[in-house]
């Protein structure tokens, strides 16, 4: 008597651990899903905002760089003029 109702205590236990998920249970794993990829989406648009400010600095960068290049090339271009002399 003792063994058949160990057995059927195993058996609910067992049906229990090792069941499909419940309906509560697959509804929570679809929200925290649909979390995990808003939160996703929102960071990759932090990302391509941070990319675009990003470019725009490296453009202004650019542009600065290539005036100071004119410049010293300017001066060294004097100065070779002055030594000519």
């Amino acid at each position: 008597m003792r063994l058949v109702v160990v057995l059927v205590l195993v058996l609910t236990f067992a049906g229990i651990c090792f069941g499909e998920d419940s309906k509560e249970t697959l509804i929570l794993k679809k929200e925290l899903a649909q979390e995990k990829s808003l939160r996703i989406q929102f960071q990759m648009q932090i990302m391509e905002r941070e990319y675009k400010e990003g470019q725009e600095t490296l453009k202004k960068l650019s542009v600065e760089l290539n005036d100071l290049d004119a410049k010293i090339k300017a001066i060294e271009g004097q100065a070779k003029q002055e030594k000519k002399k």
